[in-house]
């Protein structure tokens, strides 16, 4: 029989320094953790498994009250976060997983709405999909892009659409240069100005504070997100913000001003992070996930192929019925 107890953030940064368990992806990192803790006023939480006296899986889950409903994930969505799941132990088998995920569910239950969010081809993922319906979850399917980066960029620059090909030879025309950079507290706010506008346009409040991305800069100190810039009529006409995942660069946020679309610095971008990628060895970029129809085909513009990380979902009845609505006056900046 299998225990599951709420540990530490200390405790759970112990735990990561042993090899017994497999290698964290970057939103599994204390680092992110914390990032997302501090930006969403969020409680991080930890769920610990234990089987015979031994651990042998830890799962990192945010917890955020809305109103009178009480929301926890691995990952939450509107963090900015693709994936997260449990670390196991590198001998725990399907029928452990399974177990693990039951165990862990009866601390978590009591939640008017639970999320699992797992990267593509988790092991045993397939395995799940019984105990997960049995424990009255939804399934969802959020798509995205990832180019093979290890095809080489000729490879990769002749799977472009034609269009994106012909955007990124006129920035180039232009002269226009795409510079990683390190962001002042200044450019943040550009940036943050910039998006605001660009949700305004479509009529929506932008959905995530500026202190997201003031806090971004302290990862990228580390290296774990990079920051592009590019300058046209003004010191910032386009940029980009990404995510560095070991072999995996994942595409967080962009932004372009009038000038900055009508001269395709957002195409030029992209480029320059697949390109950049590639010298540094990485092995896929991850576009992010789809939904939007204009960004949708802006990025399949760039090739590719669909994949999608597997999302389960439990909501109680009530917030179920309640929850469209508030999301509806967040989104029109009514509530927030």
């Amino acid at each position: 029989m299998l225990l599951s107890e709420w540990i530490s953030l200390k405790e759970y940064e112990e735990l990561l320094k042993n090899n017994e368990f497999e290698t964290i992806n970057i939103y599994q990192s204390p680092h992110w953790l914390k990032l997302i803790k501090n930006s969403f006023k969020l409680e991080l939480k930890i769920l610990k498994t234990i089987k015979n006296s031994e651990s042998i899986a830890f799962t990192p889950f945010v917890e955020k009250r809305r109103g009178p409903f009480l929301l926890i994930g691995s990952p939450l969505r509107g963090t900015y976060t693709e994936f997260c799941g449990p670390i196991l132990k590198k001998n725990v088998g399907k029928n452990d997983l399974r177990e693990i995920i039951i165990s862990q569910h009866k601390i978590i239950k009591k939640n008017n709405y639970i999320e699992w969010k797992f990267i593509e081809n988790t092991k045993f993922e397939d395995d799940l999909i019984e105990e997960f319906y049995d424990l009255g979850y939804e399934h969802f399917d959020t798509p995205s892009i990832k180019i093979d980066l290890t095809k080489g960029k000729e490879d990769i620059w002749k799977g472009f659409t034609g269009r994106a090909r012909n955007m990124i030879r006129k920035a180039e025309k232009i002269q226009l240069k795409a510079n990683k950079i390190y962001p002042s507290k200044s450019w943040i706010k550009s940036y943050y100005r910039i998006l605001s506008e660009n949700f305004s346009r479509q009529g929506l409040a932008t959905p995530h504070p500026i202190s997201f991305f003031l806090n971004l800069r302290k990862l990228a100190k580390l290296e774990m997100v990079s920051f592009y810039n590019i300058s046209y009529k003004n010191e910032l006409d386009a940029a980009a913000i990404f995510v560095n995942d070991k072999s995996r660069v994942m595409y967080l946020s962009g932004v372009a001003t009038k000038e900055g679309m009508k001269s395709a610095a957002n195409s030029l971008i992209q480029w320059q992070i697949i390109q950049d990628s590639i010298i540094n060895n990485s092995k896929t970029y991850d576009l992010g996930g789809l939904g939007i129809p204009s960004i949708d085909k802006f990025k399949k513009s760039f090739g590719g192929e669909i994949i999608s990380h597997k999302k389960w979902v439990r909501q109680s009845k009530f917030f179920k019925i309640i929850e469209p609505i508030a999301v509806w006056t967040l989104k029109k900046g009514i509530l927030r």
